[in-house]
């Protein structure tokens, strides 16, 4: 077994990331922006350091506020 370099778990091929964090790695997350008023969409892609810290940061173009989005395996 070996583990992976991503999110830790492990994992039975060799490929240096599991399955799971392969599947997550470039899809769009969507979240509606929580400032007073705006309520913008905001879309981001998932990326490797957003898998291991858990959570992306993003400004909003509208308000300029910082949105979290959380990133769940």
């Amino acid at each position: 077994m070996l583990k992976c370099k991503i999110c830790g778990d492990r994992y039975a091929k060799q490929f240096g990331q599991c399955a799971k964090c392969t599947a997550k790695i470039g899809k769009k997350k969507k979240k509606n922006c929580t400032g007073s008023g705006c309520g913008k969409t905001i879309v981001k892609k998932i990326t490797k350091s957003a898998i291991r810290k858990g959570v992306m940061e993003t400004v909003c173009p509208g308000c300029g506020i910082t949105v979290e989005f959380s990133v769940d395996l």
